[in-house]
């Protein structure tokens, strides 16, 4: 339109002007032509630099933008898949059959039956997702499985409740070290070793974002960061903390702080870093791309417009948006799957422990709230390591979401299922009146189960072990629940699996109720 007006506007004066009416010849005519062709091209030249400005400064915004809340949920991410390792580790080490094992043993070194059941538990504990597992008494290890990590290339500690430490070594691996222990004292510890599998895949994932895009997990010690893989570094390593006295953006992220920025990284190359701290766990990432890779398909699409200085505002402007809905696009696709990954099950498409806890939490919250009684049943597939050793992992997983099918199938559409590892499910039932209902719900689950095998499966037969515990609104904590429910569950177990059990509120002892086999 500036265009269009300036012209106009140029005809008119010329139409008007007292030297239009004397002849025009030679140099005089060719000077007047090349003042009006410069001042168009001035005037077409500055409208085009300045839409491009204006447009740079659009793209940077939502550049930027995007940016800060992948970097915001990648690191949410990972904090989550963090702590959820960790409270895995912290569930396992908290049940009481644990303690019990290890005082016998600390009064007898020698109880053959105590070192037995130790040794059974870590064997069944690789199967969730562990790579190397023992069971330490306070002066020697009494029972270990799998094969603990000899080097890594990285060991950063970090900050977890309780505290744990992550190494790398071709992915990234959750060491944890557990106190078993009550108000009495520490009788043991337990000891683990967990890949990350997602962890590392999305480390993969970012390290190939682009030409130059990169993603840096990095611990602070001293005025050195431990960093784990990244583009530039393949191996875990040592880097400085600042760069010409000036703190590099992860080392920013590591003291706490958040912001999207441009500067040097350590290679002295001009990037756009968004940064932040990784929750409380002492660790921080920076996400970030060279300047030029940013750039470069705004500054591909101007010099393809230089000759349409007239159509330059309006198809800039169209191009850049075509050009940028598919980043944008590919940003929202992958914010989604991090948090279906966060909150879901892969496998079965259940919600997984992190969603389970919210689950289990509202409600109990719902139960205080009325006169209604509430059920957990902890879930627990018979064999499933010898299907998976017999048959292999592929029947194992397919057994896996066919017991998630039955489950669902068999409870109320307001009722919740979820896998918490391994083949471990729950089931939470809200609003009913009688512990009757629920034994029947657990007497129907374990039926289900067991009455049917999956479609053209190799396995002949399947059953659960079930553990209940019933909630009324009391004070307790939803771990405290679990527990009661894991504690049921390990009575069926013991005394010959295929039924349920329901947890004893009385004694708070154990499960003193016969074993219900269907």
């Amino acid at each position: 339109m500036g265009l269009v007006l300036f012209g106009l506007g140029i005809w008119r004066t010329w139409r008007h002007a007292a030297w239009n009416a004397l002849p025009l010849e030679g140099e005089e005519a060719r000077h007047i032509y090349q003042i009006s062709d410069w001042v168009l091209l001035t005037i077409g030249s500055i409208a085009g630099l300045t839409g491009f400005a204006l447009s740079q400064e659009h793209l940077e915004s939502q550049m930027t933008d995007e940016m800060a809340r992948h970097a915001q949920e990648r690191r949410l991410f990972f904090a989550t898949i963090l702590q959820s390792h960790v409270d895995q580790t912290t569930l396992i080490s908290s049940r009481p059959t644990l303690l019990l094992l290890l005082r016998r043993l600390e009064l007898n070194p020698q109880d053959t039956d105590a070192l037995a059941h130790l040794a059974n538990s870590t064997r069944s504990m690789l199967s969730h997702g562990f790579s190397a597992i023992a069971y330490e008494g306070l002066s020697q290890r009494w029972a270990s499985a799998g094969q603990f990590l000899e080097h890594s290339e990285i060991v950063v500690p970090i900050r977890t409740s309780p505290a744990a430490t992550l190494l790398w070594s071709n992915g990234y691996i959750l060491k944890t070290r557990m106190p078993i222990g009550d108000a009495t004292g520490i009788a043991g510890y337990f000891v683990a070793e967990q890949p990350l599998p997602v962890l590392t895949k999305l480390h993969n994932d970012a390290i190939r974002w682009g030409e130059s895009g990169d993603m840096a997990v990095c611990g602070l010690r001293g005025d050195d960061q431990l960093c784990f893989p990244f583009r530039w570094r393949k191996h875990g390593s040592t880097v400085p903390a600042t760069l010409d006295g000036r703190p590099l953006p992860v080392t920013r992220a590591v003291r706490g702080e958040t912001a999207v920025i441009t500067t040097l990284d350590f290679r002295r190359e001009r990037v756009v870093a968004a940064f932040g701290p990784i929750g409380e766990t002492g660790l921080g990432m920076a996400i970030k791309m060279d300047l030029w890779e940013l750039y470069s398909p705004l500054r591909s699409k101007f010099l393809r417009a230089v000759p349409f200085l007239i159509l330059l505002l309006a198809a800039g402007v169209w191009l850049m948006h075509r050009q940028l809905r598919p980043i944008v696009k590919a940003l929202a696709d992958s914010r989604q799957q991090l948090m279906l990954l966060a909150k879901n099950d892969a496998l079965t498409g259940l919600p997984n422990r992190v969603l389970f806890q919210d689950r289990i939490q509202q409600a109990m919250v719902r139960t205080q709230r009325t006169t209604s009684l509430m059920a957990l049943f902890y879930v627990d597939v018979d064999y499933f390591k010898s299907i998976n050793d017999t048959f292999g992992h592929a029947t194992g997983d397919d057994v896996l979401r066919w017991v998630a099918a039955q489950l669902r199938s068999s409870i109320r559409a307001c009722d919740v299922v979820c896998r918490i590892g391994g083949d471990e499910f729950t089931v939470i039932l809200e609003n009913f009146q009688e512990p009757s209902d629920g034994a029947r719900i657990a007497q129907l689950l374990v039926k289900n189960v067991n009455s049917a095998t999956p479609d053209r499966s190799e396995v002949k037969s399947l059953s659960i072990s079930v553990g209940v515990a019933f909630y009324r609104g009391e004070e307790m904590t939803p771990d405290e629940l679990l527990n009661q429910a894991d504690t049921a569950l390990y009575h069926t177990k013991q005394h010959g699996r295929n039924g349920f059990t329901i947890y004893d509120e009385k004694t708070h002892q154990g499960v003193v109720g016969k074993v219900v086999s269907v």
